[in-house]
């Protein structure tokens, strides 16, 4: 009878720590990719998780995100002036590009991963910035990828030029994926 007892837990215990490691979406990474803990520019991401937006239904995805490359000020207007754009800086403020890549490495549906929309810049107070858009003129633009896929594209916000805004992708799953846009 001990024996049994001594089985069963010994199984009991392996299997919850399974589990677990499961629902750990982040793999093999230096930063948890949290609001406390963002992911620096350059430094690649490894999502393992599920992703709760509309169309994916908590199903679970695997993917490699890296934010290559901020562009703020005079640059970043002269790199939107094909854009259509409804609001312009403000004294204070001025427009800030941020590019990304995502390589799509697998889903348990197997089907496409279209997340370039889920986006947000964040400011240094925590207040969301509204309207982040993805760049349409610039090349290369977002797609929507299967796995083995990789896309690349760009996104873009009017913020302030004393903030050092964040950017975070997913927030509705497991808080989102936050990246810093300077050191």
């Amino acid at each position: 009878m001990k024996k049994i007892f001594i089985i069963i837990l010994i199984v009991s215990l392996v299997f919850s720590i399974l589990l677990v490691g499961c629902n750990t979406p982040i793999d093999n990474n230096k930063h948890s990719a949290k609001r406390t803990d963002p992911v620096p520019v350059g430094e690649t991401l490894v999502y393992n998780g599920n992703i709760s937006i509309r169309g994916y239904n908590g199903e679970p995805y695997n993917f490699e995100i890296t934010l290559t490359d901020v562009i703020r000020g005079d640059e970043a207007k002269n790199l939107l002036q094909d854009e259509y754009i409804s609001r312009h800086p403000e004294d204070e403020e001025e427009f800030i590009i941020a590019k990304f890549k995502i390589r799509y490495i697998s889903s348990k549906k197997d089907d496409e991963l279209s997340i370039y929309g889920y986006f947000d810049f964040v400011s240094n107070d925590w207040a969301k910035y509204s309207n982040t858009n993805t760049v349409q003129n610039i090349k290369p633009a977002f797609k929507s990828i299967y796995p083995g896929g990789e896309t690349e594209g760009y996104i873009w916000n009017i913020v302030s030029k004393n903030d050092t805004p964040l950017i975070v992708l997913l927030e509705n799953t497991n808080g989102g994926l936050w990246f810093k846009t300077a050191e």
